[in-house]
């Protein structure tokens, strides 16, 4: 048992030391470089306020909306990206209280553009943020590229969500 420990340890040292070797780091620069690009386009900014927004827009059940839409949006644009792929900020809460309501028009306007953005994003980074980083490392950094990966991905939702 104790042989077993040190062999994982050796493994888990080796993996971890050699994702760094100069060999290693065109995969290292895109595993960071994708999701902390695909965070910074403004996706997460707008699902993450996407309530305020439809608020805005004067539905009433405004988080059950968002969640639905945004949702069926992106879900739509990621099965297209996926048959795709196969062939080969500002706050919006800081300008409208809970009362002010938007023309009907700007609404449907203001509606459609954010659903083509999230539509957008599916189709073309979305998926590909998760994919590729998995499949650009070599076997034996596989494992501690994609935690890297992850770590970027979740670094970076979290600077946008608190500035």
């Amino acid at each position: 048992m104790r042989s077993l420990k040190t062999l994982w340890m050796l493994v888990s040292l080796q993996t971890q030391s050699s994702i760094l070797e100069r060999r290693n780091r065109p995969q290292l620069v895109m595993a960071i470089c994708m999701p902390a690009f695909q965070i910074l386009n403004g996706i997460n900014s707008i699902l993450f306020y996407a309530p305020v927004l439809f608020q805005a827009l004067g539905f009433r059940n405004a988080s059950l909306y968002s969640s639905a839409l945004m949702g069926a949006a992106l879900v739509l644009s990621i099965l297209v990206s996926i048959a795709l792929v196969g062939d080969g900020c500002h706050n919006p809460g800081d300008k409208f209280s809970g009362n002010d309501k938007l023309s009907k028009g700007y609404s449907v306007l203001v509606l459609i553009v954010t659903c083509l953005f999230v539509m957008a994003i599916g189709w073309c980074r979305w998926p590909l943020g998760r994919t590729v980083p998995s499949e650009i490392f070599p076997l034996e950094t596989r494992s501690a590229g994609q935690s890297i990966t992850v770590a970027v991905t979740l670094l970076f939702a979290f600077i946008m969500t608190e500035f």
